[in-house]
């Protein structure tokens, strides 16, 4: 079995990214693993039609750090109800694209492994929206646990 010291789990603060982290606390509990949480606040990218852009701009700006400031809080909220006491913990937030984000940060901290619920998006909603956590287990260098989040055939 790999060495498991160091773990990375993405959330956004839906209930099947909560199954996620309730895996990689069971890792982090079993293993004596250090789990670092982060949650990606996805870049605003908005350019008005006719309008001024530096007010836009300003308004995107209070809109990004108003974002940022309540992912801050949801996500120290979420380790205090959702990862087991005596877990060293860390969290980030991070701006820019989430499967991008949760790669580079994966490098930088160098962690064992990533442990990223998927949404079970099918279908044209995952034409759209894609999926974060299969860009994640093509782009990352480290070993990927993926874990179900549950379904939505719609």
């Amino acid at each position: 079995m790999l060495p498991l010291r160091k773990l990375l789990v993405p959330t956004d603060f839906s209930e099947p990214s909560y199954r996620g982290v309730k895996a990689a606390d069971e890792l982090a509990r079993h293993f004596g693993a250090e789990l670092i949480m982060i949650h990606v606040v996805t870049t605003i990218q908005f350019v008005p039609p006719n309008g001024p852009p530096i007010p836009a701009g300003q308004q995107l700006s209070t809109l990004l750090n108003e974002l940022t400031e309540a992912a801050k809080r949801s996500i120290s909220q979420t380790i205090e109800e959702k990862i087991s006491e005596g877990v060293a913990s860390r969290s980030f937030v991070l701006i820019g694209g989430p499967a991008e984000e949760i790669v580079r940060m994966a490098v930088e901290e160098k962690v064992d492994a990533i442990v990223i619920a998927t949404h079970g998006l099918t279908g044209w909603r995952r034409f759209i929206f894609g999926s974060v956590a299969e860009k994640v287990v093509r782009l990352a260098e480290c070993p990927v646990v993926t874990i179900p989040g549950g379904e939505d055939k719609a």
